[in-house]
């Protein structure tokens, strides 16, 4: 069975205080957010986004119906195929983060919080990421359908957090019906060039914990 941590949420996002990368700051090579492991994911698309919904949701349900759900994790075949369909992203967040990636927004770092075992740095569930203020209300729209936390981290990036594996499944599931929408803001470019070009200066990214 899955297990469900206590997480209280808030869904509060200031859209003035948002952050975009500068150019070239986002790319592999870098350290965005002051990930390490930062790996760049801007390339994926809604194709991309639904297949890895898909796939989520129906290794989450096989495992949380598993009599022995560790026998599937550490099963070596079934390993290759989850790298093979995840990558280096957790089970459990990865369809958010491409999700998130497809609507144009940038994740820079994910956890799945040791739910399904394993040594995690967070303390539950999260992708935090940089998105741009029209994006927001759609952004809101799907943390409330799904349940999910949504709110600054570090006042210029957003995190999207909860205790319950499903519910990021379903956050990213919102945001994939909402595709058209997130397709209209493309073009969106804000017009103060000192925003998109201020370095990142802080050591760390403090992202929320659990109390």
């Amino acid at each position: 069975m899955l297990t469900t941590l206590d997480v209280s949420v808030t869904r509060k996002v200031s859209a003035a205080d948002l952050r975009w990368p500068a150019p070239g700051e986002a790319s592999g090579e870098s350290c965005l957010g002051c990930n390490r492991t930062y790996a760049d994911f801007r390339y994926c698309s809604w194709a991309a986004a639904k297949r890895t919904v898909k796939y989520e949701a129906l290794l989450l349900h096989e495992i949380q119906s598993a009599t022995d759900p560790l026998a599937i994790l550490e099963d070596d075949d079934r390993e290759a195929e989850i790298f093979e369909n995840l990558g280096c992203l957790d089970l459990g967040v990865a369809s958010t983060v491409i999700a998130l990636s497809a609507a144009k927004c940038i994740p820079f770092t994910s956890c799945n919080g040791g739910i399904l075992g394993g040594a995690h740095l967070e303390a539950y569930p999260l992708v935090a990421f940089f998105a741009k203020p029209p994006q927001v209300p759609l952004l809101l729209a799907a943390a409330e359908e799904a349940g999910t936390g949504l709110e600054n981290s570090s006042g210029d990036a957003i995190v999207v957090y909860t205790g319950d594996l499903p519910k990021m499944l379903a956050f990213a599931s919102a945001l994939v019906d909402q595709r058209r929408a997130f397709d209209g803001l493309k073009r969106y470019r804000r017009p103060d060039r000192h925003f998109l070009t201020t370095a990142y200066k802080q050591d760390q990214l403090p992202l929320p914990l659990a109390p």
